[in-house]
């Protein structure tokens, strides 16, 4: 037999967890999500709804192609300040968490103890996590939602990206169909100035 202290684990039994609420970290986490992703989709609508239910006119896929390059930088501005609220996110949490983790590891693993007889890397995590369970859960929401935020302006950029193809082939069919009709194409400058 060693003189060397044997190390007691402690676990929380599953009934001494703490009760969720009825509107939990996750489901506030959902609705933030939900609100952002309803305000971005409201707002592309607004460029994107061409035609009303009909063929689109010439005007409308001119204004649409003239207002693509703001959305572009709109979208663009949207996803650096998304990355950058992610980036910042991850950061709350891993310097957090790198606090909880060695208080932990030095709590169950005392320099008193063999080597051999101290907890895993694995172990450690698992123990910050129900040690600390609602700081953990609220930080790593946090990284989700900024995480979910972030992807969807990367697909919404992609879309984008797409939606000026459709619009370059619809002004092109337009151009196309009224060359056929045998109307000059200088009538397809808007010429509501006056010049």
């Amino acid at each position: 037999m060693s003189d060397t202290p044997v190390r007691m684990r402690t676990v929380t039994p599953l009934g001494e967890l703490p009760e969720p609420t009825p509107q939990t970290i996750s489901q506030m986490s959902e609705d933030k999500i939900m609100a952002f992703v309803s305000a971005e989709i409201e707002k592309m609508q607004a460029y994107t709804n061409l035609g009303s239910g009909r063929d689109p006119q010439f005007y409308e896929v001119n204004a649409a192609l003239a207002a693509y390059q703001s959305v572009q930088l709109g979208l663009l501005t949207a996803h650096n300040l998304a990355k950058l609220e992610h980036t910042k996110a991850k950061e709350v949490f891993d310097d957090w968490f790198a606090a909880k983790y060695i208080d932990t590891r030095n709590k169950a693993n005392p320099q008193a103890l063999s080597a051999q007889k101290w907890s895993g890397a694995k172990e450690i995590e698992m123990m910050v996590r129900v040690e600390y369970s609602k700081e953990y859960r609220a930080l790593s929401e946090d990284v989700l939602v900024a995480d979910h935020q972030l992807n969807f302006l990367r697909r919404l950029l992609d879309s984008w990206d797409r939606y000026a193809f459709v619009l370059n082939n619809l002004s092109k069919n337009l151009i196309a169909e009224v060359r056929g009709l045998g109307v000059s194409t200088d009538l397809l400058n808007d010429n509501s100035d006056g010049h």
